[in-house]
């Protein structure tokens, strides 16, 4: 039996709008461009339609994306440790944005394109193929996202929401911590099929790989009520395909300043 803890909401019957043209259209924006570009993979678009609309068919019967959330109270505690519902989590900048936004609960999740479809593999060598498959996985946990942060605002009235991405994405938070985010839950793995993976070496130099989710298109959130323009981008320095906002050091600073 699956164990879930108190107030945990589940998620699970998700719809999905996926067909051709959206991948298409996918496929053509700036950043999915700049993807290909850096992985230096040609595409043809006429072959990609046609792959597209064969994994369409094999995806759509099986895909299950979910996803799980609880409100949960913020205790600010020690210069750079916030309490989630007694869960410590160890990061300065994330302090300094609870408070700058005023936030009082939260609701940390964790969503997923499901395992279902992660088990779908393309063909080999195919790179084509291979980037279409991973395409669609990233649109179907989008719709988990996007279905949870409807949820979120029909459900308790709010406005707008906010969220942070998970633990390793801000400067001084541990990637670690995916574990104790997950300890707001109880077994993640049961209720929706998502688990944290140990660290990983890679020989012959043996670099320790940081903490992973599996499926690799499942992640994990803290989402906030907010009414400022709060853009997660700002707090990143990383060079980021996906980055909608630059980097702001001077606001990073601001929010530092704050947690002390």
């Amino acid at each position: 039996m699956s164990r879930m803890l108190d107030d945990v909401q589940l998620l699970d019957n998700i719809p999905l709008d996926l067909d051709v043209d959206k991948i298409l259209e996918r496929l053509n924006s700036p950043n999915e461009q700049r993807r290909l570009k850096r992985m230096k993979v040609q595409i043809e678009e006429k072959r990609y339609k046609e792959i597209a609309q064969k994994l369409i068919d094999i995806v759509l019967p099986l895909a299950r994306p979910k996803a799980l959330y609880r409100v949960a109270r913020v205790t600010l505690s020690s210069e750079d440790t916030v309490e989630v519902d007694g869960v410590k989590f160890t990061d300065r900048l994330l302090k300094g944005v609870l408070i700058f936004n005023k936030v009082e609960e939260v609701f940390p999740t964790v969503s997923t394109c499901g395992q279902e479809i992660n088990a779908i593999q393309a063909s080999d060598n195919d790179a084509t193929e291979q980037h279409c498959l991973n395409m669609i996985k990233r649109m179907v946990y989008g719709s988990a996202n996007n279905y949870l942060h409807d949820h979120l605002c029909e459900q308790y009235a709010l406005g707008e929401i906010k969220r942070l991405n998970p633990p390793g994405e801000l400067v001084h938070w541990p990637v670690v911590q995916f574990l104790d985010h997950f300890s707001l839950f109880g077994d993640v793995d049961k209720l929706i099929g998502v688990k944290v993976t140990e660290p990983y070496l890679i020989a012959p130099v043996k670099n320790p790989l940081p903490y992973m989710l599996w499926p690799l298109f499942s992640g994990t959130r803290i989402a906030f009520p907010a009414d400022s323009n709060f853009r997660r981008c700002v707090l990143c320095p990383e060079p980021c395909i996906g980055r909608n906002i630059p980097y702001d050091a001077a606001l990073v600073k601001k929010y530092l300043e704050m947690a002390l």
